[in-house]
């Protein structure tokens, strides 16, 4: 198997031609392992966090009734951080165009992101409803033009499947 080096516009020096079956031992493995990281690793400081939390608002509440003077100093006690809405939409994007540009040669890509898609949408809804506070009502337009960045990935998509099926 000889490998040249040819420059390619996205990618600065390829050491590969195409998608020779190395390309998937070496790429696709680092590929595969993020998204197997990419499933758990953005919900395990939220919830050490909120485990933290409780047991610092567990003693808290023992000594609230000597500590705490007004209402608003009892509620923030209480009250959790808020939620960070820009920052999982950013794992949400990054884990759709992961599987929609690399799916045609890993296909094994798009159960794990369903996998990712599921543990998110769970923790998320967990920790929304026991720890975060209450979210600000936000317009959708925020999610809506994020979103419109994904008819540039599905472009990627079909530009890599038709390298990947065209390979010989």
């Amino acid at each position: 198997a000889q490998t040249q080096v040819t420059p390619l516009p996205l990618s600065g020096d390829d050491k590969y031609i195409g998608f020779p079956l190395h390309w998937y031992s070496t790429v696709g493995t680092t590929l595969v392992s993020a998204m197997i990281l990419d499933i758990f690793v953005p919900h395990i400081i939220p919830i050490l966090r909120m485990c933290v939390t409780k047991n610092i608002v567990r003693r808290r509440v023992r000594a609230a009734h000597q500590s705490f003077v007004t209402q608003r100093e009892l509620n923030d006690v209480f009250e959790g951080p808020s939620f960070d809405m820009a920052t999982r939409l950013g794992y949400v994007l990054n884990t759709c165009a992961c599987t929609l540009t690399f799916s045609s040669g890993l296909p094994f890509l798009v159960p794990m992101a369903m996998a990712s898609f599921f543990v998110s949408y769970w923790v998320d809804k967990y920790l929304i409803l026991r720890y975060y506070k209450i979210p600000p009502q936000i317009k959708s337009t925020t999610i809506v033009q994020a979103f419109s960045t994904l008819p540039l990935v599905v472009l990627l998509h079909l530009l890599i499947s038709m390298m990947t099926f065209g390979d010989s």
